[in-house]
């Protein structure tokens, strides 16, 4: 499968983050809303994932709505009341950028690890800049391509979908 399924992606971003920060410190989980069940087995990957690290403590899981100015807040906030704070994993792409903007504002970058699904576009200057150092880029016309391949292999083909653990062509692959 594509890495992109809600519990490998959440490995991904829990290793990213976990691996980053050496695997001790303070992070934060952001997350839409929690009422998706799609959102709500990434976070519980990503939580999973980090419990592996005893060094690593999960200060929450925070709703944003997938609304940018209030993943934007609660990011800011989180920093303040956690000076120490290491890392964020993000299960939306509004709280990879959100939290990039926190950490830039509070002079922190290349200090915080931010990990999660992201906009490639929406988060170049944060990569190139050194603030974001890893994540999942979502790529609307590759997924829209890769989702039109999978249908007609499984209409036309074999009849069988990917397997979660499985590549399917170029997806899947973390990009650090």
């Amino acid at each position: 499968a594509s890495g992109w399924e809600p519990e490998q992606s959440g490995i991904n971003i829990g290793e990213g983050v976990a691996k980053e920060i050496g695997g001790n410190g303070q992070v934060a989980i952001l997350t839409g809303s929690l009422g998706s069940p799609f959102l709500a087995r990434r976070q519980k990957a990503i939580e999973e994932t980090l419990a592996k690290y005893p060094g690593i403590e999960l200060i929450g899981v925070f709703p944003t709505e997938d609304d940018y100015e209030k993943a934007l807040g609660i990011c800011e906030s989180l920093l303040q009341a956690n000076p120490g704070m290491k890392g964020f994993a993000s299960t939306v792409s509004t709280g990879v950028p959100a939290a990039a903007k926190a950490v830039d504002n509070a002079g922190r970058a290349g200090d915080v690890a931010i990990w999660g699904v992201a906009l490639g576009v929406q988060n170049a200057e944060y990569v190139k800049d050194g603030t974001i150092k890893g994540g999942l880029i979502l790529d609307a016309g590759q997924m829209t391509y890769l989702s039109v391949k999978i249908a007609y292999d499984y209409i036309m083909m074999d009849g069988k979908l990917p397997k979660v653990g499985e590549d399917y062509d170029w997806a899947g692959v973390p990009v650090t």
